[in-house]
């Protein structure tokens, strides 16, 4: 891989899909840290191995939590309620939403898996925030698009929120 990308001129981070487990067996997520994977999708069974935490928050690796479906794989016995993913949030691990089998499931973008996610695991505003613009910083995109797209973002919140104080206030 690092000859294609020298003689291509690319960059080719990987993006594992690992930890889709409720096992402590599966330890894949080892491997997916160990070959500096930018992104770790399902990372649900992560909560069994928490000498990971420190290296994936220093690596910056995002966590890909993946609602509709971990819950439709049944990783949390059918309930928001008891994914760990506020956990890994309030353990200051980068976690962005995915959808992860959308097509398979009747549904394209990531609505459906934000909304699961807001309810199901009770998220205030600022947890939303934090997974809405972690989108951007974790994303697949250049230096300049992500400044770029952050900024069209942060008005759009800060519009967003303007208006959410106004409707209340009337």
């Amino acid at each position: 891989m690092k000859d294609y990308e020298a003689t291509h001129n690319v960059s080719l981070p990987f993006f594992f899909h690992d930890g889709e487990s409720t096992s402590r067996n599966n330890t894949n997520l080892f491997d997916a840290v160990m070959l500096d994977s930018r992104r770790i999708g399902h990372g649900f069974n992560l909560y069994y191995f928490p000498v990971l935490f420190p290296i994936i928050k220093e690596k910056k690796i995002a966590i890909e939590v993946n609602p509709i479906s971990n819950n439709v794989l049944r990783y949390n016995s059918g309930s928001f309620a008891i994914h760990p993913v506020t956990s890994y949030m309030a353990s200051g691990l980068p976690v962005v939403i995915s959808s992860d089998d959308g097509g398979v499931f009747g549904y394209t973008g990531l609505s459906n898996d934000f909304f699961a996610s807001i309810v199901g695991f009770q998220l205030d505003l600022k947890q939303v925030k934090k997974l809405v613009f972690n989108s951007i910083e974790y994303s697949s995109l250049t230096k300049g698009e992500k400044e770029r797209s952050a900024e069209i973002l942060a008005k759009r919140w800060e519009d967003w929120v303007m208006k959410m104080l106004a409707a209340e206030a009337n």
